[in-house]
Parts: structure tokens; C-alpha cells; sequence
């Protein structure tokens, strides 16, 4: 038990969430403890199925009806089944220094436009995080959680709430599209945070331009998030209209700037 209050405490530092949590004796406390140990798993048992783990815990099951129904028709989209996707990152931080890491993304098709994706992280070689999310065509997040392979438990997982607008994502450049959503950890109910993403398509390209593999078209978006009335990240992605899936090439942050190519892609 005092190894799960840690890990709770551990987010907060990190910023992932700003609740408060106490600990008081009696039958109340040990019935908090129970509620959070449901969004929070060892690590050894993710690892042990690290794909399974992606299925079963992000399936489009696991939306709430009430989401479901506000997200838009997904359009002619064929079936991929599983797409892997390997990554090369260099971040440069706010105090100039700079690292590279690598990502390995596997896509795993929900239908409807819905989307399971697990991204294996890995400096010099060695994968140190797993981040797992379903996803309205890997541009937009629904349910998601990091599990950090240097730990004893994940993270918590988070999740949208409620959608208050969902435009359709356009299929010609020049025009945009605006999400606005609540979101928390899974268990939370109150002091959700309110965000927006709005993207804009700057142009169309033949997917092989992103790398020569990929078929199809694609197209390029550049994206704002806000929360809380606040500039949170600005990023380019890119569509990948034929399989409907996203991959983002490039994020600003206040702290720092991450600069992403395709090397791989195995359908």
C-alpha cells in the first residue's frame, strides 16, 4: 500500500495531476486506497504482455457510451489490422541540452476510427517508458497512460470525460478543426480539466514523402493545445489517410522542442 500512495505522489510532482489525496485511519482510508489501485498496475505485469496489456486495458470498449456517440463518422478508412512504426526523436530543451531517443509505435486498428497505440520509448538502446493510448485516429487521445519500465507501478491512467465539440477532421488543406473536452484520471469525477485542440491542414503530400514505405496521402496539421485557457504545446502531425492514423513530427513545449522522422514501417 505505501508503495501505490508513492506512486500517486510521484504524478503529482510531475504535474500529471493536481488533486489532493490524504491518508486517515480507518475503513474511508483503506476504501481510497482500493479506489486507486484500479487505474494503477505493476509494471512486471505489463511487461509480461506488453501488446495483450494494449488490447484488453485500451479497447474502444472501454469509452464511455457518452463519448462514443460525440466522436464524428470516420469516412472511408480501410482496415490496417497492425501497423508498426519506428521513430527517431531529437529534444532540445529550454537550456540548450539536447538528447535523442527512439520510439517504436504500434497501431492496432478499432474501427470506427478509434485506435490503439503503444509507444516503446529507448535511449542508447534500452527502453525506458511505455506510453499506451486509444486514440481517434492517433490525433486525438481518449484514454492513455504511462508506465514507466524504471518503476514498480504505472502511472495513472487518464481519459476524457465529456466532448463539448468534435469537428470533423477536414480532408483539404486550409482548413481546421476544433476539439473541446474535459478530462481527468480515470476515478476522478470532480476539478476536471477543460481543454482545447484546435488543428489547422497546412497541406496535402504523398505519404512516401514521409517516408517511402508509407502508401497513399497524407496530411500535415499544425495543432494548438490549451487548457485552462493556457498555450500548453503546439505541434505538427501528420495523417496518413489511407491506414487513418497520425504520427506527430514535431512538438514546442515552454521547456522544450522535439523534432520527429519516420525510419520504419512495417503494415
Amino acid at each position: 500500500m505505501m508503495i501505490l500512495l508513492f506512486n500517486i505522489s510521484h504524478q503529482q510532482k510531475e504535474g500529471i495531476v493536481s488533486m489532493k489525496y490524504e491518508l486517515k485511519v480507518g475503513v474511508a482510508a483503506m476504501g481510497l486506497v482500493v479506489l486507486a489501485g484500479c487505474t494503477v498496475t505493476p509494471v512486471k505485469e505489463v511487461t509480461a504482455d506488453k501488446v495483450g496489456y494494449l488490447t484488453s486495458k485500451f479497447s474502444p470498449q472501454v469509452l464511455s457510451p457518452s463519448v462514443a456517440k460525440k466522436l464524428p463518422a470516420s469516412g472511408n478508412i480501410a482496415s490496417f489490422g497492425r501497423i508498426t512504426i519506428k521513430v527517431e526523436t531529437d529534444i532540445e530543451q529550454s537550456d540548450g541540452k539536447k538528447e535523442s531517443l527512439t520510439s517504436e509505435v504500434t497501431f492496432i486498428d478499432g474501427g470506427k476510427g478509434l485506435v490503439q497505440r503503444m509507444s516503446e520509448i529507448s535511449s542508447n538502446g534500452i527502453p525506458f517508458d511505455l506510453l499506451y493510448s486509444l486514440t481517434y485516429k492517433g490525433i486525438y487521445d481518449l484514454r492513455w497512460q504511462a508506465v514507466p519500465l524504471r518503476g514498480s507501478n504505472s502511472g495513472l491512467a487518464y481519459e476524457v470525460k465529456d466532448i463539448s465539440k468534435f469537428d470533423v477532421i477536414p480532408t483539404s488543406a486550409g482548413n481546421e478543426f476544433t476539439v473541446e473536452y474535459t478530462s481527468g484520471t480515470a476515478i476522478q469525477i470532480a476539478n476536471l480539466l477543460a481543454s482545447k485542440k484546435t488543428c489547422k491542414a497546412l497541406r496535402i503530400v504523398g505519404a512516401q514523402e514521409i517516408f517511402t514505405k508509407i502508401q497513399g496521402q497524407a496530411i500535415e496539421f499544425e495543432c494548438e493545445q490549451v487548457s485552462n485557457g493556457a498555450i500548453q504545446k503546439r505541434a505538427k502531425t501528420i495523417l496518413l489517410q489511407q491506414y487513418g492514423i497520425a504520427i506527430e513530427t514535431e512538438a514546442t513545449y515552454a521547456s522544450r522542442k522535439a523534432v520527429s522522422r519516420v525510419v520504419d514501417f512495417v503494415n
